[in-house]
Order: C-alpha cells, then structure tokens, then sequence
C-alpha cells in the first residue's frame, strides 16, 4: 500500500515542477485513516474471540446441566 501511496503522490517537487498542492495531506489522511481502521479490526476481532468463549462456555453448562436432569431421572 506504501509504495500505491508514494505513486499517487508522485515525484518529490522540483523547480521545474512543483507538487500538487493538498496531496501530502490527502496521504497523510488514508495512512491515518488505514492506520485507525486496523486498530478497530483488532479490537473488534479480540472482542469477538471473547464472545466465542463466553457462548461457548454457555453452551458446555447447558449441557452439564442438562446431563445432570437426566441422570436425576433415572
């Protein structure tokens, strides 16, 4: 992704041609952008590997409990 950035913002200025101007920002703005979208993707994936466990502790009880019933019963 790095090296699509540096082609969108082209060639260092010179004094012949200098660069457009507001594209560094526009780079530092989806590298920012990027960089915060990662952070919630693993966020978000640590906070699912949560909830995984903790349904599948869930569904172990329920079948504890449910074990436990039909033993009573015989």
């Amino acid at each position: 992704m790095s090296s699509r950035l540096k082609t969108l913002a082209g060639e260092p200025a010179t004094e012949e041609q200098p660069s457009v101007p507001g594209l560094p920002d526009l780079v530092a703005d989806v590298h920012s952008m990027m960089s915060e979208q990662k952070r919630r993707n693993d966020e978000e994936g640590m906070m699912g590997q949560r909830v995984d466990s903790l349904l599948k502790m869930m569904g172990d009880e329920r079948e504890r409990m449910a074990g436990q019933q039909s033993s009573k019963l015989f």
